[in-house]
């Protein structure tokens, strides 16, 4: 065999293997995806990380486990635990993770776990969205872009943004990285710490705050509201979402949630939709590599 042939046989295994999991039960692929994400993101706590690794392992290793609503009703149980032990400190989406675990638990009960299945994982899209919009609408900080501003001067995924977009110099960010050291150290005895912006740091700012509304806005309309011509829209919208928020923010595990309620609520014949879903669980993890090994 020519190594020609040897490459076209591994494209056509590879577009089998594509083909399979195109093909595979839309509820069954929400469930793995949801195992994965419990598994590596679920907390740093002995009390959830031991108990929720056998479970999971459990679960990849008998497939019946993962459509039966005991097994889902533990999940659910031993992540409200851990989340009403650590509520002060634990990530705004491990308790959405804990609904979409319940949510599992109800669908399964229900004559067509399925469908119980898509209208779950649409209204909790919709309505995370819904009070996320609530919260910005209402927080004069995020209006005016002041949110936006910190988190590109302050938080680190952010730091290969403000270079590049927002013109902040690299001896700015320096700068301000000691001067927030300063800040919060405990024995420090400074108020406050000035900090340096760039050149288009506002502009920047203000467009992510709107850019943030406006879909978000669109999505709880689009998940929430029962006309077809808004529902058309509601997996590019949760696609793009993911795509242009955690590839920058980089948080996995919300965006990895998000992906698993999306898949649960498409069509099973809706083949390239969850094409286009894989994709995107793919390029979030992949996105930020280069940014990393080049030091933005």
């Amino acid at each position: 065999m020519t190594a020609k042939e040897r490459v076209a046989e591994k494209i056509a295994a590879a577009r089998a293997l594509w083909g399979t999991a195109l093909d595979l039960d839309t509820l069954e692929v929400a469930a793995v995806l949801t195992l994965g994400l419990l598994l590596l993101h679920a907390g740093s706590v002995w009390y959830l990380t031991v108990p929720m690794t056998v479970l999971c392992i459990a679960g990849f290793a008998v497939r019946s486990l993962l459509l039966n609503p005991t097994y889902w009703l533990v999940i659910a149980s031993v992540t409200a635990f851990a989340n009403f032990r650590n509520w002060y400190t634990v990530d705004n989406h491990k308790f959405l993770t804990t609904y979409w675990c319940i949510a599992l638990h109800c669908s399964l009960l229900a004559r067509d776990p399925r469908r119980a299945a898509s209208l779950q994982g649409r209204l909790l899209v919709g309505l995370c969205f819904l009070f996320a919009d609530i919260w910005k609408v209402l927080s004069p900080d995020f209006l005016n872009g002041t949110f936006f501003k910190y988190q590109l001067l302050a938080d680190g995924r952010f730091s290969w943004l403000a270079k590049v977009v927002a013109g902040v110099p690299s001896t700015a960010q320096h700068v301000n990285s000691l001067r927030f050291a300063e800040l919060m150290a405990w024995d420090s005895g400074v108020m406050s710490a000035p900090v340096l912006g760039g050149s288009r740091l506002t502009l920047v700012a203000q467009v992510m705050t709107w850019w943030t509304i406006v879909i978000e806005v669109l999505l709880a309309a689009a998940f929430l509201a029962p006309w077809r011509f808004l529902s058309r829209w509601r997996h590019p919208l949760l696609i793009c979402f993911a795509l242009t928020t955690y590839a920058i923010a980089n948080v996995v595990g919300f965006g990895w949630l998000l992906i698993a309620m999306g898949i649960a609520h498409c069509p099973q014949e809706a083949r390239f939709t969850r094409g286009m879903y894989f994709a995107c669980f793919v390029f979030l993890h992949l996105f930020l590599i280069p940014f990393r090994n080049f030091g933005f």
